[in-house]
């Protein structure tokens, strides 16, 4: 029993060293995806990007500031004993004690000035999101790519395998020339040459998806083998129509305007006076003489104290800064939404010219590639074509096949990028 035993606690932990642990950022991020479907990939990057966190925090912080920026300031308690006690009539004053509070009246100013910053932090920290989500949807369509670049030439190979085999048979009958043979060599030479760069590039992709997710290097991470769907281009109107509010940088520069008009207000508050009420208990002593009216009584004082901002070139100078400040934000804002709208037409415009380019290799030129590869290769057994017929028809089926591959890559570059733009997942795949 006991040597059972010992033998599952080492299957168990011989599973437990063989598996891979969880990949995280820190004590509360979550591991890598589960699946190479970009879904997987973004949700693993909201949940472990340290740069999406810092601005998350960022914001709590600003929210908590709300409450103490509006918050009343702490009243003023004073406590005093006179070294000589004052004589009067009724006694001798001998301690005093005092209360004040200052009432401002920008108090209520204050506190909108500190939400419409929270209102910044908020909006930056959802431009942060869209930013990774950009940066990680483009990185899987590369690995996309890099893979289907590599299955794709790696067919090619297998396929210049046979064709070479074909030409040492042809060659031991004298149907072909020793040139024919060396070329054959060298194209099943460069061609698996080929395949080894690309298998070479796996790890800088890897590693590029990882930093953007926030794992280790050498994080195994499952590419990409088939794209996501990816719909037709939307109309130019629908594109222009969407640079809103919802668009990340135009809703962080209109954040940013208001911000800069409740800091105005709050910078032409400073005009008015503070006012500081105070309420003031004397503790008296009993008079020396005997029968006095009021003997020992202590006096209440009750005061109001104002400040005087008699100074008006500092509060005038505060005034013209936020003003400057204000006009400046609402100048930012303006170029900010006409980026905007030209990188959205420019999206849209490489979104429309994929969904061309996929059309014209997939319906028309590669299939037309297939078919002239496989008539090279009948007439070249036949003896009616020559070898370099035969290399020529490989290697256009393989690079319009590579190319309707990036064009697919390139589609889904440019949605991600228009949902950058816009604030709106224009593929219905992803998160939001």
């Amino acid at each position: 029993m006991k040597r059972s035993r010992g033998l599952a606690a080492a299957v168990v932990l011989g599973a437990t060293l063989a598996s891979p642990p969880a990949i995280r950022a820190d004590a509360t991020s979550t591991s890598g995806p589960a699946s190479p479907a970009l879904a997987d990939y973004l949700q693993a990057a909201e949940a472990n990007n340290p740069a999406l966190a810092a601005a998350r925090h960022a914001t709590d912080a600003d929210v908590a500031t709300v409450a103490r920026a509006g918050s009343w300031p702490d009243p003023q308690l004073s406590v005093g004993w006179f070294l000589s006690p004052v004589e009067t009539r009724v006694g001798p004053q001998e301690q005093r004690l005092a209360l004040r509070q200052r009432l401002p009246w920008a108090r209520g100013t204050a506190r909108e000035a500190a939400a419409r910053t929270a209102d910044v932090s908020r909006a930056r920290a959802e431009e942060i999101r869209a930013t990774l989500r950009r940066d990680v949807a483009q990185a899987w369509w590369d690995a996309y790519l890099l893979e289907r670049t590599i299955a794709i030439t790696s067919r090619n190979l297998e396929l210049v395998v046979d064709l070479e085999r074909v030409v040492r048979e042809k060659y031991r009958t004298g149907e072909a020339g020793r040139l024919d043979l060396g070329r054959a060599h060298i194209e099943l030479g460069r061609v698996e040459d080929r395949v080894r760069g690309l298998r070479d590039r796996v790890p800088a992709v890897r590693a590029r998806l990882a930093s953007l997710l926030s794992l280790p290097d050498g994080s195994s991470l499952p590419l990409p083998v088939d794209a996501d769907s990816v719909p037709s281009a939307p109309s130019s109107d629908r594109v222009t129509a969407q640079v809103g509010p919802a668009a990340p940088r135009l809703a962080t520069a209109d954040a940013r305007v208001e911000e800069a008009g409740a800091r105005r207000a709050l910078a032409g508050r400073a005009s008015w006076p503070d006012l500081m009420l105070g309420v003031e208990w004397i503790r008296t002593g009993d008079a020396r003489a005997a029968n006095v009216a009021g003997s020992g009584d202590d006096p209440w004082v009750v005061s109001v104290t104002a400040d005087l901002p008699i100074f008006r070139g500092k509060i005038r100078g505060a005034v013209e800064e936020a003003e400057a400040r204000e006009a400046a934000t609402r100048s930012e804002r303006r170029r900010t939404e006409d980026e905007l709208r030209a990188a959205a037409e420019s999206a849209r415009v490489d979104w429309a010219d994929a969904d061309r380019r996929i059309a014209l290799y997939r319906d028309g030129l590669v299939p037309e590639a297939a078919d002239s590869r496989e008539a090279a290769f009948a007439a070249y057994r036949a003896g009616d074509a020559t070898f370099l017929d035969l290399v020529d028809a490989e290697r256009l089926l393989l690079e319009l096949s590579i190319e309707e591959e990036r064009a697919r890559a390139d589609r889904g570059r440019a949605a991600a990028a228009l949902e950058f733009v816009t604030g709106r997942d224009w593929t219905g795949e992803g998160i939001r």
